[in-house]
């Protein structure tokens, strides 16, 4: 509890102002040297909760897209080349950085560890964008935290290039809701805005955050920076549209199963059994709706006008993001209603859970801070009690190896092989596989001896 103590939560940004309290001393904070380091842990604990198999094996874009431009085309004319209707920027640079650094036979460990790293930055950029809201070191480092060990991360999301931009959407998320102090700092974040919205086309559904600190003119150069972006992205999806999904429609019980389950359950049910405890009591595990709903009750009554309008801010995104994934790209698997207790045991988590996850799990260090303002020892106690309980649920998962990468195949051993091909005086390039059934077409002058 000695985090809380001392932080003041006065002056916060957004709503608050119009409480007529003025911005306080937001408490003692971390020196850089130990937020760098932060951030470096982080990169490894997600590099550490992907299996070996799993480092080593590239998913479907990542080769197929973004290795293979950057393999065979003039590199700087891929970085804003549309896919499957936006822009990819941060997945082109990784690759681009892997093609010119990185041996052939470590390509998928590259785009694995980049990916990883920006994790790491990711979860240091939303600790810093944070601290007006949620004053204390606890419940920052928990919520940085969430960037890399939300128990949904490692399926589909962590270490992957092609879906780093679900991380990048939570890191715009804080950095909307944040004040900058310094003229570095008002630099720094629009760069990490407009390279993200360039990236993420999902940050289109953050304009609405432009409200937020809308007198603050520090924050309008930010600002000006997601709105470049997200015109960017408009723009890739004029001249080159997203092609038409599958012709499902996916009702509403369906979305409210699927986000019940991928944005809750996820996080307090162990990954592993959660098929078989739906099957066998999916009536009984409801109750575990309770608790985002309990946090946001206590942030309502016992915060500041910003805390509670952060709360209900992270619950409707955590409904939206999840809605308009499953809306966009609809699939018979997102037919949660209608599952049977056979098909709930092989139940489908998707990516698009990530985001709502780590905005429900957030719902409780931030209850935490609208407790502690308070000198009461009861409040104080159950905001710890608040904060130890997001710690213990995403560190249980943690050593889960849930990747859908983690049955390979694995990108090194097939480099052997590929090398003997390419002896062939005929052969140009071979074709490595992927996950998923995709593959890299490499030209063979990557190849040692060419």
């Amino acid at each position: 509890m000695t985090a809380f103590t001392g932080a003041s939560v006065s002056g916060l940004s957004g709503p608050e102002s119009f409480a007529g309290e003025s911005r306080a001393d937001e408490g003692r904070d971390i020196p850089w040297p130990l937020l760098i380091a932060w951030g470096l842990a982080l990169a490894v604990l997600a590099w550490l909760r992907l299996a070996p198999s799993a480092r080593d094996t590239l998913w479907a874009e990542d080769g197929t897209l973004f290795l293979q431009s950057a393999a065979g085309h003039a590199q700087w004319t891929t970085l804003f080349a549309p896919y499957a209707g936006y822009l990819h920027l941060v997945p082109r640079l990784e690759a681009i950085t892997t093609v010119d650094l990185v041996p052939v036979q470590w390509w998928a460990l590259s785009m694995t560890a980049l990916s990883c790293a920006v994790a790491g930055l990711v979860a240091v950029v939303v600790f810093v964008a944070s601290r007006d809201l949620l004053p204390g070191i606890a419940p920052r480092l928990v919520v940085s935290g969430l960037t890399v060990l939300t128990p949904l991360l490692p399926r589909e999301v962590l270490g992957n290039a092609a879906n780093v931009h679900t991380l990048l959407f939570w890191g715009v998320f804080w950095v909307l809701l944040a004040a900058p102090r310094t003229r570095a700092g008002r630099i720094g974040y629009a760069l990490f805005v407009l390279v993200s919205a360039l990236t993420e086309i999902q940050t289109v559904f953050l304009l609405p955050l432009l409200l937020w600190n809308r007198r603050d003119r520090r924050t309008w150069p930010i600002k000006l920076a997601l709105v470049v972006g997200v015109a960017g992205q408009f723009l890739a999806e004029l001249l080159a549209p997203r092609g038409a999904g599958q012709p499902v429609t996916v009702g509403i019980p369906s979305l409210i199963d699927g986000w019940f389950i991928n944005g809750i359950l996820t996080s307090w049910v162990p990954i592993p059994v959660l098929g078989n405890i739906l099957a066998a009591s999916m009536p009984v595990i409801l109750i575990l709706a309770l608790v985002p709903m309990a946090a946001v009750a206590v942030t309502t009554f016992f915060g500041t006008a910003a805390h509670r309008a952060l709360a209900w801010i992270l619950a409707g995104y955590s409904v939206l993001i999840w809605c308009a994934g499953v809306i966009v790209d609809p699939a018979p698997w997102y037919q949660y209603a209608t599952f049977t207790q056979a098909e709930l045991t092989h139940v489908w988590l998707s990516r698009y859970g990530v985001i709502p996850a780590m905005m429900l799990l957030a719902e409780l260090p931030l209850a935490a801070v609208a407790l502690v303002r308070s000198r009461s020892r009861p409040r104080r106690v159950a905001a710890s009690v608040l904060i130890a309980a997001v710690v213990l649920t995403v560190f249980v998962q943690a050593p889960e190896n849930l990747s859908r990468r983690d049955y390979g195949p694995a990108w090194g051993p097939q480099i052997a092989a590929a090398e003997q091909k390419c002896d062939r005086p005929t052969v140009t390039s071979v074709e490595i596989g992927e996950t998923l059934g995709w593959s890299t077409r490499v030209p063979c002058s990557f190849f040692a001896g060419e």
